[in-house]
């Protein structure tokens, strides 16, 4: 059986797909770094958005309360509010 390929254009082809492969995960690499700022502005907005339709002291509550549980719900109470304000 015949090689169609010498072992130089193997070789070569090789590099080229080696070379390819390190772009597209750069190129990836650098994609996900966009979208993790770009989702981590707009968790920070929505959060912001949601802290300032409620009380103050569900507000209060929902940042600073002792427990984990008290602060979840106080920032579910938060977000049900803005969900109200939206829907009008």
């Amino acid at each position: 059986m015949e090689n169609f390929l010498t072992q130089e254009q193997i070789d070569s082809l090789f590099e080229a797909i080696q070379i390819l492969a390190d772009v597209i995960a750069e190129v990836v690499h650098r994609l996900a770094d966009v979208i993790a700022e770009i989702i981590g502005r707009f968790v920070q907005t929505w959060d912001n958005l949601i802290l300032n339709s409620g009380t103050g002291k569900i507000k209060h509550l929902a940042l600073h309360a002792k427990k984990k549980r008290t602060r979840k719900k106080n920032f579910h109470r938060l977000q049900k509010q803005f969900m109200g304000l939206l829907s009008g």
